[in-house]
């Protein structure tokens, strides 16, 4: 829908995509953004009332993720597990981050 509505924009007169783009802000969010937005709304909303350890607990649970994915994926930095020794399970936490050297702008541009 949302597509349609974009091509009519592009070949209407502008009386008519004033009123559009009036009517498009007057929508709820919810309705604008789709599905994706809801469902990080809703998300959002049920986090407000974690307690600090839920909160720390799902951040590492992401983090894990992360850095999984980053060995099996980025060759850089595979390389620098690798040369350290170390493997996706040696980040459990935030402060494991202190085992990896930081990404510096000479480092990418190598």
């Amino acid at each position: 829908m949302i597509a349609a509505l974009k091509r009519t924009l592009k070949s209407a007169p502008t009386p008519m995509v004033r009123v559009l783009r009036r009517a498009w802000g007057s929508l709820p969010d919810e309705i604008k953004y789709g599905r994706p937005f809801r469902d990080m709304l809703a998300f959002l909303k049920d986090t407000e009332g974690w307690d600090r350890s839920r909160l720390i607990s799902f951040q590492e649970d992401r983090l894990r993720s992360l850095v999984e994915h980053c060995y099996a994926h980025v060759p850089y930095y595979r390389r620098m597990f690798d040369e350290r020794g170390l493997t996706p399970r040696d980040i459990l936490q935030v402060a494991d981050l202190q085992k990896l050297p930081f990404l510096t702008r000479e480092i990418v541009r190598r």
